[in-house]
């Protein structure tokens, strides 16, 4: 999946997407507010987007905090 794909997905999903910086490399994360909190949650890294499926991105967004 492109990066464009993963945030057309989340935005969906009523998730944020988030890029950090560490050690030199890329990591995704969703954000969002539940019940006035930021939650985030660990999506992978910029480099394995590629290779995620839409099933899996969906399962790590659903299963954590549904909507």
């Amino acid at each position: 999946m492109t990066e464009q794909e993963v945030r057309t997905i989340m935005k969906a999903y009523g998730w944020s997407f988030l890029r950090r910086l560490r050690k030199k490399h890329s990591y995704v994360y969703a954000a969002r507010k539940v019940h006035g909190l930021r939650k985030e949650v660990y999506i992978g890294s910029l480099a394995s987007l590629e290779a995620m499926t839409i099933d899996s991105l969906v399962g790590k967004l659903t299963r954590t905090y549904p909507s």
